[in-house]
């Protein structure tokens, strides 16, 4: 439904935050009480009226961002975080912040084409497939075919893309443990091979440590489904990584095919780093051929 300003329906008005006796917290408190009631009409007039009265405040952006996510409204709560974006002090937000929760709700239930980052995810890309077409030019063709993932997008967090799940509504992202695990061995040259995009975190942690002339690093990326790495694709522009061939991604259903045929030439080296669960990944490419493929 398209929000209105509404008629006063109740004399209780909601706390004015210059008001001494009032508080943001105070205000936050009516407008939640207001979505558990789901009064989105009168919600939606008290959030107008809050970003007119404090245009430049980050509070009022925040909290009309979050109730307009709550009330069905995702574009119009995108207007108020790019808003909140534009306001913020610089570093200030983060995963943690309080309106991180429902940025990427807002951005994972809109079109993806009516995201504000959705030029930048394009770009991206673009310039991914671009370089590795030199390469697997058939595997292109597949990806551009693809359709779009329905459980994962590239969203926006504060000025950098990441994946977040559509179910839990949150952006993935490695564990402690994970960053942990591998300090020793960004410092090292190991070839490392990812079963899986997971995050797309773990791919990209590896890459930036490898990306010093002194340090070339071989990474190896398998991705059965087509959709889900065409969503990793658009994190970032990996294209030089691809270019150079620090990075030979293998996915979709040929993925089997191009690996034996790239390491065939021996010009690479076998990978002695595992990321993630080789699982079916690993059992295919032992079996070979199409007997191993159907295992």
């Amino acid at each position: 439904m398209t929000l209105t300003a509404p008629t006063p329906q109740s004399s209780k008005q909601a706390p004015h935050p210059s008001q001494a006796a009032s508080s943001w917290k105070e205000v936050e408190g009516y407008l939640e009480a207001l979505a558990f009631r789901k009064e989105f009409l009168q919600l939606a007039g008290e959030l107008r009226d809050l970003v007119t009265a404090y245009p430049s405040s980050t509070d009022a952006r925040y909290l009309a961002g979050k109730f307009l996510t709550r009330a069905g409204e995702p574009e119009a709560a995108l207007i108020e975080f790019e808003m909140l974006k534009d306001l913020a002090l610089r570093g200030s937000l983060s995963l943690e912040h309080p309106a991180t929760e429902s940025y990427i709700a807002a951005q994972l239930e809109v079109d993806s084409e009516r995201l504000p980052c959705r030029r930048l995810r394009e770009e991206n890309l673009g310039a991914n497939l671009a370089a590795l077409a030199a390469f697997e030019p058939r595997a292109v063709e597949e990806l551009k075919g693809a359709t779009d993932a329905t459980n994962l997008r590239a969203v926006d967090l504060w000025g950098e893309l990441v994946l977040a799940c559509a179910t839990t509504k949150r952006p993935k992202r490695p564990s402690l443990s994970f960053y942990e695990s591998v300090q020793n061995l960004l410092q090292t040259s190991a070839p490392v091979v990812f079963w899986g995009v997971h995050t797309g975190q773990e791919v990209l942690c590896f890459l930036r440590r490898s990306s010093r002339a002194e340090l070339k690093r071989f990474h190896y990326l398998f991705e059965k489904d087509l959709p889900t790495l065409k969503e990793f694709l658009r994190l970032k522009d990996i294209s030089a990584a691809i270019e150079d061939e620090r990075l030979k991604i293998f996915g979709g259903p040929e993925l089997f095919d191009a690996f034996t045929r790239i390491f065939s030439t021996g010009r690479y080296p076998p990978p002695l780093v595992n990321i993630g669960d080789r699982g079916d990944y690993f059992s295919r490419l032992e079996g070979g051929g199409d007997e191993g493929r159907r295992r």
